[in-house]
């Protein structure tokens, strides 16, 4: 993920900035990746044995690849995802930590959602979720300086943070 389909997501997506893709060659090499990952992750999905996190996007950010990925390196590691789709409200998702006593839950946030309300969104989950549970967020929106939260820059990222709950 970290050597072909992020760098080729930062190409098709400078590509289309630019003018030099539309946006039907854009959504087609989204949707191929999509379904490729899903697939690559279903392995490790169905053999997963441990702590259960819920992964999501923020409401009006329908950016899936960041969370699809994130939710493969969850799989890769053993975790059962609850994927949630994309635009959950973060009251929503506190509260389904809460009721089903998750691990954690992790938010893919992309460039779409403005800093601000990123970091409002953040702050309302955090103080939602229970003491103990843990709170990634990720992608280039994901707003810095909540306490309890941790930011991951990239999947590597992700990855060794999931180093002491195998």
């Amino acid at each position: 993920m970290t050597e072909v389909a992020v760098p080729l997501l930062v190409e098709v997506g400078r590509m289309w900035a630019e003018g030099r893709l539309e946006v039907r060659y854009e959504h087609f090499t989204s949707m191929r990746l999509a379904d490729f990952l899903r697939e690559a992750r279903r392995p490790f999905e169905e053999r997963a044995r441990g702590p259960h996190v819920a992964t999501t996007t923020l409401p009006g950010d329908l950016h899936e690849l960041g969370l699809i990925m994130a939710s493969a390196v969850f799989s890769l590691r053993g975790w059962r995802v609850i994927r949630l789709g994309v635009q959950t409200p973060p009251g929503q998702l506190a509260s389904l930590v809460r009721d089903a006593s998750l691990a954690g839950a992790a938010l893919s946030i992309s460039p779409v959602v403005k800093r601000r309300d990123a970091l409002e969104a953040v702050t309302e989950l955090r103080r939602g979720m229970p003491a103990g549970t843990r709170l990634w967020v990720g992608g280039a929106g994901a707003p810095d300086g909540v306490k309890g939260v941790e930011v991951c820059r990239g999947l590597d990222e992700l990855y060794h943070s999931l180093d002491h709950y195998d």
